[in-house]
């Protein structure tokens, strides 16, 4: 090979690399998965896994209750009974311990 040919070699791979470049930096801008698209599913994944620990904390202290349901113990009772109400009565603390 003479030096013309590997020259024009050199500068068609250098337009097709320069070309996808080109085509990959307009799909990272608009395509339909772009930065944009990206940090908006990357909140909403810690948003969904944010309330799933929420729901299974929630999960288990209603597991929790039903157990002292089923077993009638005093003290889970009066518990589920000021969840119901709300109101505590005068001159009682109501102190929760997760």
């Amino acid at each position: 090979m003479n030096f013309k040919n590997i020259f024009n070699l050199n500068t068609f791979f250098s337009f097709i690399i320069v070309f996808v470049l080109m085509y990959l930096c307009y799909h990272l801008l608009y395509g339909k998965y772009n930065i944009g698209n990206y940090l908006i599913n990357d909140f909403n994944e810690k948003l969904l896994i944010n309330e799933y620990n929420n729901l299974t904390i929630k999960i288990s202290s209603i597991d929790k209750d039903l157990n002292a349901l089923y077993t009638n113990k005093d003290d889970f009772i009066d518990e589920i009974t000021k969840k119901k109400y709300g109101n505590t009565s005068s001159g009682e603390v109501l102190i929760k311990i997760n």
